[in-house]
C-alpha cells in the first residue's frame, strides 16, 4: 500500500469511496484509545477470520505513538528508539477504532482507564475541562487526548496499512461492515454471520455509570441524536472550541452544536450541519 499523500482521506470501512488493494494480509492489529471499541473489534476478528489478532505484538492497543508500551506499564520506546512500526509486514493489516468525540469524552469521564485527570473532580463538566495525564504527557484538557490521537494515527500509521472502523457503523451496521471486511481478509470456514453477530453484539453496552442496555437500545446510545441529549449545551460549545475539526471532519462526524454563536476549535471549514444541543440534564 502506498504511502498517503498530504490530505489524503483516510480508508474508513463501509464509507470510503474506493478501497486499496491490500494483497494478502496475514495478521491484523486492532488499535484505538479507550473506549472507541477494541474489544468488540477483536471479538469480531476473533470469531469470523481465519488469522492472528495481534492486539499486542508490535505495541499496547491503546498506545498513543511515536510512544509504544513495551511489556508493561512504564515501558514505553523512546523518541530516538527504532519504532515498532518498521517491524510492520507488507501483510499486516492495522485497524484502527474511531468514535464519536462526544460520546468518546461522555464514556472516558466515566471510566479513564490509563488516562489520569489531575484537577481531581469528578463530574463531566469538570472533567472534560481538567489537565490529564497520559502515557508521560500531560495534556491542557481531556478532548486534546481525542485530537492526539487521530492527528498520532494520520501521520505515523496510516503511511501503513490502516483501516478505520467507526464504532458506530459497527454497531448500527455488523452485518454491512464485517461482510465488507471479509473481502480483504480469509475467513473461518463453516461460520454462520448471523448468528456470530447475534452472539456479540447480544453483550451489553459499556455505558460507565447506567444500566447495561441491549440490542436496539444499544444501538440507539451511539447515534448522533443521543450527543445533544446527554450533554448540555454549554458542554457542547467547550468541546467544539476545543475539538479539532478537521479530524472530525475526516471521519465524517457531524459537529454537535452547542449554545449559538459558538467559536469554534481548530480546522474548522466553516459552517456545516449540526446536531442541536437539549436543554436535558446530561447523564454525570
Amino acid at each position: 500500500m502506498n504511502d498517503p499523500a498530504p490530505g489524503h482521506p483516510p480508508w474508513i470501512l463501509g464509507r470510503s469511496a474506493s478501497e486499496p488493494d491490500l494483497g494478502t494480509i496475514q495478521e491484523v492489529q486492532v488499535l484505538g484509545p479507550y473506549n472507541s471499541g477494541t474489544n468488540l473489534m477483536f471479538a469480531y476478528q476473533r470469531r469470523l477470520f481465519d488469522l492472528p489478532a495481534a492486539v499486542h505484538r508490535l505495541f499496547g492497543k491503546h498506545s498513543l505513538p511515536p510512544h509504544y508500551r513495551w511489556g508493561g506499564p512504564g515501558c514505553l520506546w523512546s523518541p530516538g528508539a527504532p519504532m515498532p512500526l518498521k517491524k510492520i509486514s507488507a501483510t499486516t493489516l492495522l485497524i484502527c477504532m474511531v468514535r464519536r468525540p462526544y460520546f468518546w469524552a461522555l464514556s472516558t469521564s466515566r471510566r479513564s482507564y490509563g488516562i489520569a485527570f489531575l484537577d481531581r473532580r469528578r463530574t463531566f463538566a469538570d472533567r472534560i475541562r481538567s489537565r490529564v495525564r497520559f502515557q508521560e504527557v500531560t495534556y491542557p484538557n481531556l478532548i486534546a487526548v481525542w485530537n492526539a490521537y487521530y492527528r498520532a494515527y494520520q501521520r505515523h500509521l496510516e503511511p501503513h496499512q490502516v483501516l478505520y472502523v467507526r464504532l458506530e457503523d459497527l454497531v448500527e451496521e455488523p452485518h454491512r461492515l464485517l461482510a465488507s471486511l471479509g473481502r480483504h481478509l480469509p475467513q473461518q470456514t463453516g461460520i454462520d454471520l448471523d448468528r456470530v453477530i447475534e452472539e456479540v453484539a447480544g453483550t451489553p453496552a459499556k455505558r460507565h455509570g447506567g444500566d447495561c442496555v441491549f440490542g436496539e437500545a444499544a444501538k440507539q446510545e451511539y447515534r448522533a441524536e443521543m450527543v445533544a441529549r446527554r450533554i448540555e449545551a454549554e458542554d457542547l460549545t467547550w468541546i467544539n472550541q476545543h475539538l479539532d475539526h478537521e479530524i472530525r471532519q475526516r471521519f465524517a462526524y457531524p459537529r454537535a452544536a452547542g449554545h449559538g454563536g459558538e467559536t469554534l476549535g481548530q480546522g474548522s471549514s466553516g459552517p456545516e450541519p449540526v446536531e442541536q444541543a437539549s436543554a436535558g440534564r446530561p447523564l454525570s
